[in-house]
Formats: C-alpha cells, structure tokens, sequence
C-alpha cells in the first residue's frame, strides 16, 4: 500500500513512526502539537516572522524549537538529520524551478526517510472558472478566518502546478524515489471538486 493512499499526512505518519520531523514552512506550529503528543522530535522554520512569534508565545517555546528562515536553513542541517521533512503549502511559494530543484535536494539530503509536500493542483482552474473565479481569488480566499496576503514575500504563489509538471520535475531530479498523486482535501472552502497535489519523496525501497 502506497503512503499516499492515506487520507492525511498525519495518518502516514502514525503507520511509518518517525522519531523527528522538520517543518518546512511551520506557520504557527500546526504539527509541533501532534509532535508532543507522539513524542517526536519537532524543529519549525518559516519565512513569516510574525508566525513564527506567534508559534513561540502560543508553545511557550524558545527559537530553538521555531526559527525564522527561508529554504536557505537546509545548507546548515547534515545528512540524514531528521527522518521525515514535511513542506504543506510550501513548493508554490519558491520563487524559480530551480530554487525549487535546489531545495528538493536539500530536503532529500537532510531526511533519513521521507520528504512529504502538498500544493495547490492548478489543473483545477477550469473548474474555478466554471464558478466566476480564477487562481487569484482562491489564493486570495480566506482560510482560518485570515486573509492570504498574496502580494508579500511569505505568501506569494510564484509557481502553478499541475499533476503533470510536478511529476515531470521530480522525475528528472528523483527518479525511481517519488510519487505524486491528486487528492481530495478534507475540506476546502466552497469548492467540493478542489484536489490538492500530494508527494512524496522516499529513500526507503520496498
């Protein structure tokens, strides 16, 4: 059974028990919670300094558990360092493909296990279209009650992808190591037929 055949991050998680996990893009923490309970070992970066803050004063935890940074971090971390790397949301905010390859590497390179990564499934902008909206309004819509400030440096979506490219792209760079496959998210604010991008990236053979 593929990983991916899981409904959610958290249930790959439960079957494959990883001892720590690197938040790629942590906003406030939503998986540092779930790491305590599980006892693992957690480490949050994000670009966002406000998130970030808000993730220490939330936790009561101190920047050695939150930190502020973009991708670059990855350089600093050594092989294999944590066992599973999670980036939701986060591909879609790297600013070139080849930032993007540079990074995937990275995160190949620092996880013991598996890279996980979800986005947002362009193939979908038909049907968004079908309802009076385009790509821009969704990544404007409000999610949690905020509101995607998509014209900063945190938020921007600067690359669209779609089942097809992301799979061209991470099998010229990790073949024989990924899987990409189309979702359905658990809830995704008024549009029912939406489906997210999920991959992974596995060092692990069967």
């Amino acid at each position: 059974m593929s990983l991916l055949d899981y409904r959610t991050i958290n249930e790959c998680l439960l079957t494959i028990k990883p001892l720590s996990i690197l938040d790629v893009g942590c906003g406030t923490g939503r998986w540092y919670e779930w790491c305590q309970k599980h006892s693992i070992e957690y480490r949050g970066y994000d670009l966002d300094t406000e998130v970030v803050e808000k993730a220490i004063a939330k936790f009561e935890v101190n920047e050695e558990v939150f930190t502020v940074g973009d991708t670059s971090f990855l350089k600093q971390l050594p092989d294999n360092a944590y066992d599973v790397i999670i980036l939701v949301e986060v591909i879609e905010h790297i600013r070139t493909q080849e930032l993007l390859t540079e990074t995937l590497k990275e995160c190949f390179r620092v996880a013991r296990r598996y890279v996980f990564m979800t986005t947002p499934n362009c193939s979908c902008d038909a049907m968004l279209k079908e309802h009076g909206l385009t790509y821009e309004h969704y990544a404007y819509a409000a999610a949690d009650g905020m509101q995607f400030r998509f014209a900063d440096r945190a938020h921007r979506h600067w690359l669209r992808f779609t089942f097809d490219n992301l799979r061209q792209h991470l099998d010229r760079h990790f073949s024989g190591h990924f899987e990409v496959v189309e979702k359905f998210p658990i809830k995704i604010l008024m549009f029912p037929a939406y489906k997210k991008l999920w991959a992974v990236l596995t060092k692990e053979t069967n």
